[in-house]
């Protein structure tokens, strides 16, 4: 059995790998072990304004689904695409133990989140039998302000538990393959089936396996034994994952497919991972066209000087472009989101730490100041960010108070009406039945409504507005408006509106093919170059009811930007046939290269209802100095709001063809 390294004491001498200190005090500096209490606590404090923040969008759907778990259910696909068995146990829980309050969920994942944080000290503390480099992971890992994002949504929580899991199972592997033992082998698999059972990104942990044995058992050991160990994780893992992957739903739309769109956004998913915004925004600045590909050359160096010299360091580093490789290869057209790296921060944290025990002298004392500056930088962006989610989407929940006042009139057991304006997501309806305390065969989404001039007694007939998320009573004068639109074919008829998920393609755009530039000058590779707030794309001339739209996307490449520079997605109607288009929604712009989506849901405010049709679409590229390229306009809806003659052709936007 191959004999683990001898245990730390606690202080730098010689034989310490932590001796980095005595670039900093000739005499060592003791270990303290209250610092890790501290530091969690310490981390916690600043992150308690999460603890405020309600629920939100998706939310509502996965604690109506809890509320109303089986065992069964556990194993089955709900309103989601996956199948997410320890996901869904844990919604469960927090259900059983909160209800409809979101303060006991934000409990339990910053709960998790800090067991995950000691874990990960423990962990490089092993590995390089140092204390400090663990401590410094642990700061790393806790103030990393990517992680504001999964620990304030509560359907972010699957990223939470599964970087808990598969932390675990690396750790239990390397204690197996270093210890033997039974224990840390069953401890390795059920941290593998919890982790496969939390998020599909979990199947990162399977590279990370990989390297711990490439890098920490010594080459010594039997191929035999070798190969017997990989096959009893291996093997039932890749049964786990063929059972999971048959069991999502082709809705998910999972790339199978390796392009050069997968390289771009792995390159782009690794240079977030590994740097932080203002690094990241100098060397776009610096590098504007090839600032990914440095990332990844420095990356590729970094592991060739680590490889014999620092194991610990090499391992977490190769280990970083495996946790975003799924989302590259499986989703590449997702927007990036905060929550994607919150695995990728544990190796990127365990690569600092386990550096700082591998230098000496000025080098040592240079990467301390580093890290100090890194972890206070994190501090205060931490505090700002969890501030912010605390204000802008702090308690008391807007639709409970609001629904309370709009069902006052309602009878148990009436149906309920809810005006839920044509968009993908249904979390409207959901909140609704959870708030209200509604079965949701009681929810009936708009168009039924509109099905008899009066309402079924005792029935209550709502609106929610998309930008308030408060409900209120929709007038019988504006339910026989809309009634009026649909007679004149300006919204979509109750039988063939689908709100689930089945709207179409109506028009898209590939590179902006068929719309007019204005004040904009051609780049190099299909580019726009804007000189500031006059560079602009003009759609084409059409008429469709902002009603019949469901959504309307738009993709930018951002090579290079000004600071401050923002772009927008307008559109003019009939109501102002003339005169400056009306600016709908807006997005920053990063200063070097980066993704940029623009998401417009018409109808979702009360007032759009009078605007009459869309006339057209403008897109403002850029209001400052800037270099954009774009990869998509898409409009999508319901087909059939006039008689047609081609199913993908509307007459609201004539001569457009989708892809």
């Amino acid at each position: 059995m191959i004999r683990e390294e001898a245990p730390d004491t606690g202080r730098s001498g010689p034989t310490d790998p932590g001796g980095f200190f005595e670039g900093l005090d000739p005499s060592g500096w003791a270990w303290r072990p209250w610092l890790v209490p501290a530091a969690v606590l310490g981390a916690l404090l600043i992150l308690s304004p999460l603890m405020g923040v309600r629920f939100l969008g998706d939310d509502f759907i996965w604690v109506y689904e809890a509320s109303r778990q089986t065992l069964a259910g556990l194993f089955q696909r709900g309103y989601f695409e996956f199948v997410r068995p320890t996901n869904e146990a844990y919604w469960y829980l927090m259900w059983w133990i909160s209800g409809t309050d979101p303060r006991g969920y934000h409990v339990m994942t910053l709960g998790v989140f800090a067991l995950t944080a000691l874990l990960l000290f423990r962990w490089i503390r092993e590995l390089t039998g140092s204390p400090w480099a663990g401590f410094a992971a642990l700061c790393l890992f806790l103030m990393d302000p990517l992680h504001i994002e999964a620990l304030s949504w509560p359907s972010a929580c699957s990223e939470v538990l599964a970087g808990a899991f598969v932390l675990a199972a690396m750790y239990a592997w390397r204690r197996w393959r270093l210890e033997g033992g039974r224990r840390w082998m069953l401890a390795t698999l059920g941290a593998l089936i919890l982790a496969f059972g939390s998020k599909e990104s979990s199947i990162a942990v399977l590279p990370g396996l990989l390297l711990v044995e490439l890098t920490l058992v010594p080459p010594s050991e039997p191929l035999k034994r070798r190969l017997g160990a990989l096959a009893t994780v291996l093997a039932p893992s890749a049964l786990m994952l063929g059972a999971l992957a048959l069991a999502v739903s082709p809705e998910a739309r999972y790339s199978t497919t390796i392009s050069g769109q997968t390289l771009a956004s792995w390159l782009e998913y690794l240079n977030r991972a590994l740097l932080n915004g203002e690094v990241r925004g100098a060397l776009a600045f610096l590098l504007p066209q090839s600032a990914n590909l440095a990332v990844a050359v420095s990356l590729v160096a970094a592991l060739l000087l680590t490889w014999r010299r620092a194991p610990a360091v090499f391992l977490n580093l190769a280990w970083v472009p495996f946790t975003v490789l799924a989302y590259a290869v499986f989703v590449p057209h997702l927007p990036i989101s905060d929550r994607y790296f919150y695995i990728a921060s544990l190796a990127v944290a365990g690569a600092g730490g386990s550096l700082l025990a591998s230098l000496r002298g000025t080098q040592g004392v240079v990467w301390s100041v580093l890290l100090a500056t890194a972890i206070s930088m994190g501090v205060l962006q931490s505090a700002q960010a969890a501030r912010s989610w605390a204000e802008k989407a702090g308690m008391p929940q807007p639709e409970a108070e609001s629904l309370r006042q709009a069902l006052a009139d309602h009878e148990p057991g009436a149906p309920v009406f809810v005006y839920c304006p044509p968009q993908v997501e249904l979390h409207p309806l959901y909140a609704c039945a959870l708030l209200g305390g509604l079965d949701l065969e009681q929810i009936h989404p708009w168009p039924e409504m509109l099905r008899h001039r009066e309402l079924p007694e005792g029935s209550a007939a709502l609106f929610w507005d998309q930008y308030s998320t408060r409900f209120e009573n929709l007038t019988d004068a504006a339910r026989l408006a809309l009634a009026s639109m649909v007679e004149d074919d300006r919204a979509p008829r109750p039988e063939a509106a689908n709100l689930q998920r089945d709207v179409v393609e109506l028009a898209a755009w590939p590179e902006a093919r068929g719309w007019t530039p204005q004040g904009l000058e051609p780049g190099a590779d299909g580019t726009w170059k804007t000189p500031g707030v006059g560079g602009r794309l003009l759609g084409p001339v059409a008429r469709i009811s902002p009603l019949a739209i469901s959504l309307v996307h738009v993709q930018l490449e951002v090579l290079q930007a000004s600071p401050g520079a923002l772009s927008g997605l307008l559109w003019r109607t009939e109501s102002l046939p003339s005169g400056p288009p009306r600016m709908e929604v807006s997005s920053s712009l990063p200063p070097g290269p980066g993704i940029v989506d623009l998401w417009l849901v018409p109808g979702t405010r009360r007032e759009w209802w009078n605007q009459g049709e869309v006339l057209q679409l403008e897109l403002l590229l850029s209001t400052a100095p800037a270099e954009v390229r774009v990869r998509t306009i898409r409009v999508l809806g319901y087909p059939r709001i006039r008689a047609l003659p081609e199913s993908k052709k509307p007459e609201g936007f004539p001569g457009s063809q989708p892809g």
